[in-house]
């Protein structure tokens, strides 16, 4: 069982770059990083027997609640109920103060959804939604998983709220 997770859980050297590219355009384009602010670094999680690829940004931080950081966990994996699927889960994700608000949150998971289907991903987790992202993730669509902080959305729900035609978006 352990081999067919650790299989399930390879990913591609061009999708590991191709993710790892996308974050730092983010990171970029968005939340103004340079180099001199932080280390985005492609990382493994271990957590129920499994290794699972992860991109990992924190940024210096200035002081414990402003800061940016962004870790996120992609492949095949179970979730809270322990049904395996290709998915991307977003562990943890904090802009500092001066850019919440301002719909960074739903460019990186419009970023996460055009990985997602150019790389046939099913599912796209949220894991400890609180008060500050919990409009976002209900404003896309997602759905709370019973009995948890966590949110989920299949990729083609999420579809409908970005409006893309994916067979021209990621060809």
């Amino acid at each position: 069982m352990l081999d067919t997770i650790k299989k399930l859980n390879s990913v591609s050297e061009e999708e590991k770059l191709d993710f790892m590219s996308e974050i730092n355009n983010f990171l970029i384009d968005h939340l103004n990083i340079n180099e001199e602010e932080g280390v985005l670094e492609f990382a493994f999680h271990s957590g129920n027997n499994a290794r699972c690829p992860g991109i990992e940004y924190c940024g210096k931080i200035y002081d414990s609640e402003d800061y940016n950081r962004i870790y996120i966990r992609f492949g095949t994996f179970g979730d809270s109920v322990n049904i395996i699927r290709k998915r991307i889960r977003i562990a943890n994700v904090c802009f500092r103060k001066k850019y919440r608000r301002q719909n960074k949150g739903t460019e990186l998971i419009k970023i996460l959804y055009k990985l997602a289907v150019k790389y046939n991903y099913e599912v796209i987790n949220v894991d400890t939604v609180n008060e500050n992202s919990e409009p976002l993730v209900i404003k896309l669509g997602f759905s709370r998983i019973e009995n948890l902080c966590n949110y989920h959305i299949e990729v083609t729900e999420l579809a409908k709220y970005f409006n893309i035609d994916t067979k021209n978006e990621c060809s």
